[in-house]
């Protein structure tokens, strides 16, 4: 049980670094599982929404 924070990072083609947070929350016991994700950009929900 806890939360752990880290980031992701990602090495772009165009040699920037890309860095995403991450939050993994675990439960008392197992059971199902969700991800809840965010754009920034108002047209972004539909590649997040192909995620899932």
């Amino acid at each position: 049980m806890g939360k752990t924070t880290n980031y992701l990072r990602y090495g772009a083609p165009d040699d920037q670094e890309i860095i995403f947070p991450v939050a993994v929350v675990k439960g008392k016991q197992d059971g199902p599982h969700f991800v809840i994700t965010a754009g920034i950009h108002g047209a972004e929900f539909e590649r997040i929404e192909d995620g899932t």
